[in-house]
């Protein structure tokens, strides 16, 4: 990686640290952070040096990704038809359909999020809202609809985890969020309520079972 140059400088009442460096890809990038004061600004300089010798220029970009970002490379990479060898599936995804509109869901919720900001409390945020938006005709969006969009979340994230653009996934970081049982739960009502009104229509010629 060539060497980084920093410099720092008045603008207005603030001053500006400025740090030049080359990304992963070859492009020249400046990163500018407004301080308080001239020793803020130099001191501000130093530490994103640093951390672009400690960490390496692609690390240290990763560390900015955008959501949105995220999902497109995760796109690339993974949501393509079907490859078979031997009848046996190698690489992308048989329901590719759902994960797409699954992944795009997410993006127009978390889509100028950095990556590295996304906390388990933004999750179960975005679980509720969910839960609490109907769907396009009206209806209420089932407990299940909501676990295959968190579970797709959850597969774009640790695909960022194995990237190396986060440490850990934030499903990891606090109560399980994919709640299987309660669709089941949800199934067993609907059932019973199914079958009530097959009694009703059905009227006094339906046959109860006799205790």
């Amino acid at each position: 990686m060539r060497e980084q140059t920093g410099y720092f400088y008045k603008d207005g009442k603030k001053w500006v640290a400025r740090v030049t460096y080359t990304d992963a890809s070859g492009k020249r990038r400046n990163i500018k952070r407004y301080c308080q004061t001239k020793t803020d600004a130099k001191r501000e300089c130093d530490r994103i040096i640093r951390e672009l010798q400690e960490r390496g220029a692609q690390n240290f970009d990763a560390g900015r990704m955008r959501f949105r970002e995220l999902a497109e490379k995760y796109a690339e990479a993974k949501l393509i038809e079907p490859v078979y060898v031997n009848e046996r599936k190698v690489a992308g995804m048989r329901s590719l359909y759902s994960a797409k509109l699954y992944t795009q869901t997410l993006v127009e919720y978390f889509g100028n999020r950095r990556v590295k900001d996304i906390t388990h409390a933004d999750l179960e945020t975005y679980k509720m809202a969910r839960l609490r938006t109907d769907t396009r005709s009206g209806k209420q969006r089932t407990i299940a609809s909501v676990n295959r969009e968190l579970e797709q979340m959850r597969t774009i994230l640790n695909f960022a985890v194995r990237q190396g653009v986060i440490a850990v996934s934030p499903f990891k970081q606090g109560e399980q969020l994919i709640e299987r049982s309660a669709e089941n739960s949800r199934d067993r009502v609907l059932s019973f309520v199914s079958l009530r009104r097959m009694c009703m229509i059905s009227g006094p010629n339906y046959a109860s079972p006799q205790k």
